[in-house]
């Protein structure tokens, strides 16, 4: 199969099978939190310690299903009857998430976890597989990039206008909720629109996708790797630097994502005075800079090394995630609350959105790129298993991220005020917050500065395995 096999309707399908994805990632990694522990009461701590479980699920299971989905072999191919298999569970179990019946705090911390748990099982049985589809579409080293962007940036605009219309229709302030984000009928009206778009957009993906299942690779029962248990298979591609490389530095990338994704609502209200209002056109403002990102990202990377690239922007992402905290600390930013800070915060969200999705984009590209070599050495193509693992880094976002945002504000939370919200408890996480943020981007940095893959070995990959 060429590069050319699959049509442009074929493609656009696979980049909508992320918007399932990006609805759940916003919605756990915006949203769960401020609404299990404002509203519901439960506290941040154990709202992150329930997503924190859920996450050593997520260890098991991503890999193992991408490990089966490399094998199963079918008159569906390896991926598609697990993705159609996905689609009803996930909608019902997202959808009950949200409306737990009335519990007491331990009931309500137990519901939560096994929900979390449900939740991401049935989505990663449907999103391995999907992503996976990357490595059958091209081969070629920058129209991966092209396409991993096309699929992150669907996947973001899906949940930022998720967010936008939670923050504008179903939480805006009322006269029963002057604070909208407390409005509980609209946590379930969210419920119910985020599970059927869910449904559509991942029968519409499995659907579009279908009619190129002929043209994907097939198990080779006969090859090395084939053969290795599905330890073996995790072993083996630990063993690759370059995969250890952007592992571990999407796992600290993710981590700063994870963090700052679900305290971004208590620094807005809390922190910069902002309602629910202006938070919601703020986010409005991550619709052109993921269109951006898209169309700029497989440009940028055009003529150089992907590594270079994605340091680069790491660095600029590090000094992003404080330059707003540096700024109030200074005295130089705008009255809380007022029209000049929404324009500052909403710049500061549209910048920050457009480097993290260019680094995810870059991310996902070089993942796809190791493919070849391990087909290479094992004659068998393992992309469930590869994106399996890059799904759970992705997953860091709502589980230790959460979890360690829940232990932020816990300590910050005023000794007899139980975790009520305030512009001064929020100056004292800004300063740990910062430095953490600091912290995890060097730590990001100095793993992925060791990824050796280049372009010229990926060339030599694709000509080994007869792919060009």
């Amino acid at each position: 199969m060429t590069s050319t096999s699959i049509g442009w309707g074929t493609r656009l399908a696979y980049g909508i099978g992320s918007i399932a994805y990006g609805i759940k990632n916003n919605g756990f990694a915006t949203f769960l939190m401020i609404y299990f522990n404002q509203v519901l009461g439960l506290p941040a701590i154990l709202v992150g310690l329930s997503l924190l479980i859920a996450l050593l699920f997520d260890a098991v299971s991503d890999p193992l299903v991408g490990y089966i989905s490399d094998r199963h072999n079918s008159r569906l191919g390896r991926r598609h009857p697990f993705m159609y298999a996905a689609i009803l569970p996930t909608c019902i179990a997202y959808f009950y998430m949200w409306t737990p019946p009335d519990l007491g705090q331990t009931g309500l911390f137990i519901y939560l976890t096994v929900m979390a748990i449900t939740v991401r099982l049935s989505v990663t049985f449907f999103e391995v597989p999907n992503s996976a589809l990357i490595g059958e579409l091209t081969h070629d080293y920058d129209k991966r990039t092209a396409l991993s962007g096309l699929r992150l940036m669907m996947g973001w605009l899906a949940g930022v206008i998720m967010a936008v219309v939670v923050y504008r229709v179903f939480l805006a302030p009322s006269v029963e909720y002057d604070d909208g984000i407390m409005n509980l009928e609209g946590y379930k009206s969210y419920a119910i629109t985020a599970a059927i778009v869910m449904g559509v957009a991942m029968l519409i993906s499995s659907l579009g996708t279908h009619r190129a299942i002929k043209h994907y690779s097939k198990p080779d029962a006969e090859s090395e790797g084939h053969g290795f248990s599905f330890m073996q298979n995790v072993k083996y591609i630990f063993r690759n630097r370059s995969f250890r490389a952007v592992f571990i530095g999407t796992v600290f990338s993710s981590l700063v994502a994870g963090i700052a994704t679900t305290l971004q609502l208590y620094f807005g209200i809390y922190y910069f005075g902002l309602s629910t209002g202006q938070l919601g056109l703020a986010a409005l403002t991550m619709v052109p800079s993921a269109i951006i990102a898209f169309l700029g990202t497989s440009q940028l990377s055009k003529g150089r090394e992907k590594k270079s690239v994605v340091v680069t922007l790491s660095w600029i992402s590090m000094v992003l995630s404080v330059i707003l905290i540096a700024a109030k600390s200074a005295g130089i930013l705008p009255e809380n609350g007022s029209t000049d800070m929404f324009y500052v915060v909403a710049l500061a969200t549209f910048v920050t959105t457009a480097v993290t999705i260019s680094l995810s984009i870059m991310s996902v590209s070089m993942v796809v790129d190791l493919v070849e070599g391990d087909e290479r050495n094992t004659g068998h193509r393992a992309e469930g298993l590869y994106f399996a693992t890059f799904s759970f880094t992705a997953k860091i976002v709502t589980g230790f991220g959460t979890f360690v945002s829940g232990a932020l504000l816990t300590f910050g939370a005023s000794p007899g005020t139980g975790e009520l919200m305030s512009e001064e408890v929020m100056q004292g996480i800004a300063l740990p917050y910062a430095i953490l943020m600091v912290v995890l981007h060097i730590a990001s940095i100095y793993c992925l500065r060791r990824f050796g893959l280049t372009r010229d070995g990926h060339t030599d990959n694709l000509q080994a395995v007869q792919k060009i």
